[in-house]
């Protein structure tokens, strides 16, 4: 039953992630409460939803960022964020990079 319930979470974010996704939508998706959705889920994920809702649209950015040709800020708001410091701020907490400085190392790479 976790497994699918899961399947459903990962599915709603695939598909829904470039857009404000609050527990409360995620929740009624899967027929839970806010607190027993968080319980949950961290119990079978290991973190909260938010941490893995971030880590998935900063891997989108990153796979955007290489394999695109959009400027950081469309990036940014295609992947979920609002604001694009505070995304070049979790993007470089998370990776180690700014976006730019990830682009250019990436396609660098590539070439």
């Amino acid at each position: 039953k976790d497994s699918e319930r899961m399947k459903e979470v990962y599915a709603y974010v695939m598909r829904n992630f470039h857009r404000e996704i609050t527990l409360d939508d995620i929740a009624s998706t899967l027929g839970m409460g806010r607190s027993s959705f968080c319980v949950f889920f961290k119990r079978c994920y290991g973190a909260s939803f938010f941490d893995f809702l971030t880590k998935y649209r900063i891997d989108m950015a990153c796979n955007l960022l290489v394999h695109s040709e959009s400027d950081v800020s469309e990036i940014c708001f295609s992947v979920g964020f609002n604001d694009v410091p505070h995304f070049n701020r979790v993007f470089k907490k998370y990776i180690g990079q700014t976006p730019r400085e990830y682009r250019k190392a990436n396609i660098e790479h590539l070439t």
